[in-house]
């Protein structure tokens, strides 16, 4: 079965539209009486779909509910292809075409150097805002310290714009040439052996206030999967989820770049949250105790921090398991 098709066959026994974030799409369980969305599918690197239940279905009342089996799940089969054949990668596809700089598509307008690239973003945008206003300037640099990106935030209105070092060294306004980014402040996550991670450089930063090794990815709650993630290899991992579904959804797909090299992932739910409110809101609500206290009320929050995602989704069946049924 292909993943379009599966999507579809959700939706047509649940009776309720899927939703895409990121790399998995999550709707109405088939399996129970599910009043809120608690289902989310994904299609793995080697072409198998995988699915969970956040309300505790097992994979088998799954596909029971769906009336399918496990060798449907897997990708589809061309004539005289063995389901083993089927489950190899697919070979690469050619790369896109990229400019001289190694950015896709047309070229860019260079700058001389990253105050330069900013200040063009801000004159590009008060054409359109005259009242628009740079707020922060998050750098992004690798492992060894090496500033190759920044996003720059805006209010009036509320906007966000990245700028990236160009293969020659020159800055110019977009993502990155290899459009990958390394997490957020790398360069201070080598030797910690705990980092958190919310959605957002800001709830980073105020994180890392309170002595946390913190760190997020670039563009928000629906691309977690243009950051390349390996250097949180062998670390324990707390999420700390938005309180509302693009939220749900980010530490979802971080996850699911995170459980094959991570030998923990927990979540921290913060107590007190209003809608879309994250640990920045609550740290406004604690605003008058002392910077102790903040910190003896974040530790017991993390001590509280229960293993993502419960029940754990069961991993696709391999090839000759799939065969043997």
């Amino acid at each position: 079965m292909d993943f379009p098709a599966f999507i579809k066959l959700v939706e047509s026994k649940t009776g309720r539209p899927m939703k895409q974030y990121g790399v998995r799409w999550k709707g109405h369980c088939p399996a129970h009486d599910d009043q809120s969305p608690s289902f989310s599918c994904w299609l793995a690197d080697d072409g198998w779909i995988c699915v969970n239940c956040f309300a505790g279905c097992t994979t088998r009342q799954i596909y029971k509910a769906l009336e399918v089996e496990k060798k449907d799940m897997g990708p589809p089969l061309r004539p005289g292809m063995s389901r083993t054949a089927a489950a190899r990668p697919a070979t690469p596809s050619a790369p896109h075409s990229a400019n001289k700089n190694g950015h896709p598509g047309r070229n860019k307008p260079d700058y001389p150097n990253a105050r330069a690239a900013v200040d063009a973003v801000a004159a590009l945008l008060r054409r359109q805002h005259p009242e628009i206003e740079r707020t922060n300037c998050f750098r992004y640099c690798t492992a060894d310290a090496k500033l190759y990106a920044a996003v720059i935030r805006f209010r009036n209105p509320k906007t966000f714009r990245p700028i990236a070092r160009a293969a020659d060294g020159k800055w110019q306004i977009g993502d990155p040439p290899i459009l990958i980014w390394f997490p957020y402040h790398a360069e201070r996550l080598g030797n910690a052996k705990t980092v958190h991670v919310p959605e957002g450089e800001k709830c980073v930063l105020a994180l890392e206030k309170y002595g946390l090794v913190a760190t997020t990815s670039a563009h928000g709650a629906q691309c977690a999967d243009k950051t390349d993630w390996k250097i949180l290899s062998g670390k324990n991992i707390y999420l700390w989820p938005d309180r509302d579904g693009p939220g749900e959804g980010y530490i979802f797909d971080v996850w699911l770049h995170l459980r094959a090299i991570c030998p923990q992932i927990k979540v921290v739910r913060l107590p007190g949250l209003p809608e879309g409110g994250d640990i920045c809101d609550w740290l406004k609500q604690h605003k008058p105790w002392t910077e102790d206290e903040i910190k003896a009320a974040l530790a017991e929050e993390i001590d509280l921090a229960k293993t993502y995602p419960s029940p754990p989704p069961a991993p696709p069946p391999d090839s000759a398991e799939v065969e043997n049924t």
